[in-house]
């Protein structure tokens, strides 16, 4: 088990939580090139108010969005995303399952906009990092909020990510872009820092990034030739806001951009994006239940 320094890394006393949120997450296509803003296919994607949670290191929750949270106007998206989280003072681990049909091409006052109902995107894979400084800087308790940062402290953070990724139906909107329906396998390491800033005893903020580099193996889903490409990928999180033994108020963000093309004419990219407001509030329960004394990562190992 890992060891921390208790004057720099707290811990409720109360092993449970429950988390009432608002969030908006998204997945995206972005284009840029050389004579060209950037072009963003977007999805209809209405906010979500969910409940959650926590024990150990782990977190369980489920939202259900609302059409008057999201733009009336258009057609809702069709969307899965589920995210799931873990972590400990050693390790980070970060799972994705997206897949969304029916994309919108906004124009450039934002008023405008082309409809896509049949492009379809999906993004699973991976991503790990190593805590170095785990004695004295804790990503959770800026994240998942199930440790407390009694001291500002940072560390290096160096891991990697396996993803999955495919593009189906991309349609000819510019000139300027030469694109194509595709199915991707990308991996890489990836090396960052992790600092909290800890103020006034109990009010923090939290920011991370991390830069990779990519292999990927690329397939044309219409020529079906294969392709071997180097692509960055870059993850950054940032959160503020209060937390003691009992509640914690906090506004998290994530971004996850990882990129499908990269050259000096022409780059596209995924952008994974999720924004939450989030109060939690901790407890202990009057009987323990055995299969919460393990995280969830445990739960799945067989035996």
């Amino acid at each position: 088990m890992a060891q921390t320094d208790s004057t720099y890394i707290g811990k409720s006393n109360k092993m449970y939580g429950a988390k009432l949120f608002f969030t908006q997450a998204s997945l995206a296509l972005n284009y840029t090139s050389e004579r060209m803003k950037d072009q963003v296919f977007e999805p209809n994607k209405p906010a979500s108010i969910g409940i959650g949670f926590l024990w150990k290191n782990s977190e369980l929750s489920y939202s259900q969005s609302f059409s008057s949270l999201g733009d009336r106007e258009r057609k809702k998206s069709k969307t899965f995303d589920f995210r799931y989280n873990y972590y400990s003072e050693r390790l980070l681990i970060d799972f994705y399952l997206q897949n969304y049909k029916g994309f919108y091409l906004l124009g450039e006052n934002k008023k405008t906009y082309e409809a896509f109902p049949d492009l379809q995107i999906s993004m699973y894979g991976v991503s790990g990092q190593y805590v170095f400084n785990h004695k004295k800087y804790s990503f959770a308790a800026t994240n998942s909020f199930n440790k407390i940062q009694l001291k500002s402290a940072g560390s290096l953070l160096v891991g990697g990510n396996i993803f999955y990724s495919k593009t189906q139906n991309i349609p000819l909107f510019n000139a300027e872009i030469q694109d194509y329906d595709k199915r991707l396998i990308s991996f890489g390491p990836a090396i960052g820092y992790g600092h909290n800033f800890v103020f006034f005893k109990h009010y923090f903020i939290g920011i991370s990034a991390l830069i990779g580099i990519n292999g990927n193996l690329e397939k044309n889903l219409l020529t079906r030739k294969t392709n071997f490409l180097i692509t960055p990928d870059i993850q950054s999180k940032f959160s503020i806001g209060y937390s003691d033994e009992t509640w914690t108020f906090a506004l998290a963000t994530s971004i996850n951009s990882l990129f499908m093309s990269y050259s000096d004419s022409q780059q596209s990219n995924l952008f994974s994006t999720k924004l939450m407001l989030t109060t939690t509030k901790r407890f202990n329960l009057k009987k323990e239940i055995p299969f919460l004394k393990k995280d969830l990562i445990n739960l799945l190992k067989p035996n």
